[in-house]
């Protein structure tokens, strides 16, 4: 058997986005609410020994996910949940332990758009038609099916509406989900949504956001004028525990890396890291409570907060389709300082460009 030969196999292609903006533009808040599934969240602020209370706070309290087991994605269309909990809140949900590209995934937006990405064989099998609250797209031997759930015709009264869940019922499509609820009257705990589900007899267990907390001395710290590509390389190095030292010993490696030349050396770095199912919105209630700390540091060189989603999540941004391949990237930092220069850093494997 001849062996391929590998050079002609093209890498998957990267798309890494950068902008250079103010902290006050909407493409900010915009592009933090469209990523949806996050799952890891790092805030990195140098100079800093001690931090606001309120910034680890923000995540940290009243934060609660459940994680459903064997959840059936019908319920998901129980006229009852919609009008309970997706017209009266944000519902995020995602499947758990999946591979996106050779397994059947769901998710819920906070919009209330279900998302089903099924394998060829199951989607022939559902039987699911498009309708006006019902869209369908074909990707890579995949489909997926797009269900307004808050379209105005989505209803026990129309045929589409029963169709669907009548299909979602009879194959008894299972899966693990992650979820949380974000209610719109504050008075009303987000915990309801789980003694829903359980009065239905799903099985569902509390999880919490994991939290670390690290202190690093004498680390050497780009300058806010550096170029964007030195910035965030220096920043995902120093994320993954790379140098971060001032250490001029360079040993005989393969490749070493070399700090921008405009860099300077900072006593102390702090790194806030949390880990878990995070609402947008709790992030940008984070980013606002960085941007007060900076006001009223003026001295601080800046501060970086960088966002991971989840690698097999259905959709990246938005109601983009996202596939894995090889790494199944889908993250964005951002680096601002005290005079609200932003710079923005989005990575992912996305079908198409995401603006």
């Amino acid at each position: 058997m001849l062996a391929p030969d590998l050079f002609k196999i093209k890498p998957s292609k990267d798309n890494v986005h950068f902008i250079d903006t103010n902290l006050d533009n909407d493409i900010i808040k915009k592009n933090i609410i469209g990523h949806h599934f996050n799952h890891g969240i790092v805030a990195v602020f140098p100079d800093t020994l001690q931090i606001w209370s309120k910034v680890k706070e923000s995540l940290s309290h009243d934060s609660d996910y459940y994680l459903f087991s064997n959840f059936p994605i019908y319920h998901f269309i129980d006229y009852a949940f919609i009008e309970a909990f997706v017209k009266k809140g944000e519902v995020t949900a995602l499947s758990v332990e999946k591979m996106l590209d050779v397994e059947n995934c769901c998710c819920l937006t906070p919009t209330g758009i279900l998302v089903l990405s099924l394998q060829r064989n199951h989607f022939l099998e559902m039987g699911i038609e498009q309708g006006p609250a019902v869209k369908i797209k074909e990707i890579d031997n995949r489909y997926l099916i797009f269900i307004d759930l808050k379209e105005k015709c989505f209803n026990p009264k129309k045929k589409n509406f029963q169709r669907v869940y009548n299909r979602l019922k009879a194959t008894n499509l299972k899966m693990d989900i992650i979820l949380l609820w974000e209610p719109e009257d504050t008075k009303i705990c987000p915990s309801s949504v789980a003694s829903y589900f359980h009065g239905k007899g799903i099985d569902c267990y509390e999880s919490e956001l994991n939290y670390e907390e690290k202190r690093h001395y004498e680390v050497m710290l780009p300058k806010f004028e550096t170029s964007n590509f030195e910035m965030f390389e220096w920043l995902g190095i120093y994320l993954l525990g790379g140098p971060d030292t001032n250490d001029d010993n360079t040993q005989e490696y393969l490749s070493t890396y070399q700090h921008p030349e405009d860099s300077e050396i900072i006593g102390q770095v702090l790194t806030l890291k949390w880990t878990g199912f995070v609402s947008s919105r709790r992030i940008l209630k984070l980013l606002d409570i960085m941007r007060e700390y900076v006001s009223v540091r003026p001295g601080i060189p800046w501060v970086a907060l960088h966002v991971h989603g989840f690698d097999d999540a259905p959709l990246s941004w938005n109601l983009q389709p996202h596939k894995f391949t090889t790494r199944g990237d889908n993250n964005y930092s951002l680096v601002f300082n005290s005079s609200m220069k932003v710079k923005v850093c989005k990575t992912f494997t996305s079908f198409k460009k995401i603006c």
